[in-house]
């Protein structure tokens, strides 16, 4: 599923959201998994999969097998 990429203008508030921050301090260790992601921040697997889907969308992060990374340096 391809969707459209934010402008950047308007991924301001993604770093607003705690989970968010979270996620990518976890990306920064390597790749993981939504589940892996979901057991170190604590959280619901679907609200690593929707956090994961607005970095994605902002160019944050990318999706390699199941897997994500950071794609920009934070």
């Amino acid at each position: 599923m391809d969707q459209k990429l934010k402008p950047y203008h308007e991924c301001i508030d993604t770093f607003a959201n705690e989970l968010r921050l979270r996620i990518l301090k976890n990306l920064k260790e390597g790749p993981m998994s939504v589940n892996d992601l979901a057991d170190k921040t604590g959280s619901e697997r679907s609200n690593v999969s929707h956090s994961l889907q607005m970095l994605r969308l902002c160019n944050i992060i990318d999706v390699m097998v199941d897997v994500y990374l950071i794609s920009v340096v934070v």
